[in-house]
This record gives C-alpha cells, structure tokens and sequence, in this order.
C-alpha cells in the first residue's frame, strides 16, 4: 500500500502515521533487506526459464534527477526517454519461483541485462517468456513469446517440458 494511502487510513482509525515518519521507520529496514533482494537477483539470473513483464507507467510525484528533492544517486534518465517502466521477472528457482520488480526509467531488455550479468559463465543462455509487444529485448537468451504459442516453444526447446506445457 503507497504511503499516502497507509498515513490516510491511519489517520481515519486515529493513529495519525505521517508518510515521513513511515519513512523514516522503513528506511533502515530497505537497508537490511538488501542482500536478500541482492541473493534473490543472483538466483534469478541462474534460472532455466525466466518469464517476464513491463509497461510503461506514471507517476504523479516522480522525482526527476533535476528537482531538488531527487536523490544525488539517482540514475539518470537516457536524454531520449520521458516515461517510466515497471517490470517483472519471475525466475523458476527449484520448486519456489523467485518474483523481481524494477520500477524506474531503464526498460525491461536494460533491466534484465542487469541480472543476467550475474549468470554463471557455465550456465546455457536462460528461456524467456515473454509478452508480446514488451519493450526492446535484450540480445540474450531463448525468446519464447507469451501465451500458448509461448509454452509450446518452451516445451520444444528444454527437454521434460512437453507435458508441462500442455496443461
């Protein structure tokens, strides 16, 4: 739930809880979280199949590296770019799937580059599901586009996925 959302129902079960004083409560938690979402991007990368997703997306309040309130650290946007991309890789690790979100100006093929720099050298090039009409693609992997057609290349392509990819 969006922070403004939170500090407007506290506020109507009054327990006012400011969105600032919601940050500076998580902001030290984000710290301690980070070599778990670090160890979640390195097993993602060595998955056998990667499903994937992204669209564009705005955002009322974005604070661009040329506002004074944006963070000195912030990546900057390519000088072709005006909007904002959400993502989603959704990594087949074992038997639990392992869920990424990317949220800012990189596109999916930049983000997913990003992950797969920490693929084991040894590893075969990952499948990749992904939707049709998704932004540029990276030059990297087996594309499998989405829906049936999707899992039948899929299934054609890693060997003991036929059955799977029939139901």
């Amino acid at each position: 739930m969006p922070s403004y959302r939170l500090a407007r129902l506290q506020h109507s079960l009054g327990v006012p809880l400011p969105e600032s004083t919601q940050w500076e409560l998580m902001a030290p938690l984000a710290a301690q979280a980070q070599p778990i979402f670090a160890e979640l991007v390195a097993q993602a990368a060595n998955a056998p199949l990667l499903h994937r997703d992204d669209t564009t997306m705005r955002i009322l309040d974005l604070r661009r590296p040329d506002r004074a309130t944006a963070d000195p650290l912030a990546l900057l946007p390519p000088t072709h770019r005006t909007g904002t991309f959400t993502m989603n890789i959704l990594a087949e690790v074992g038997p639990h799937p392992v869920a990424l979100y990317f949220t800012g100006w990189r596109h999916a093929g930049e983000n997913l580059a990003d992950v797969l720099r920490q693929r084991a050298k040894d590893l075969a090039p990952p499948i990749q599901r992904v939707r049709k009409g998704s932004t540029v693609e990276p030059n990297v992997g087996v594309p499998a586009e989405g829906g049936g057609n999707g899992r039948r290349a899929i299934s054609d392509r890693a060997p003991g996925a036929r059955s799977q990819a029939a139901d």
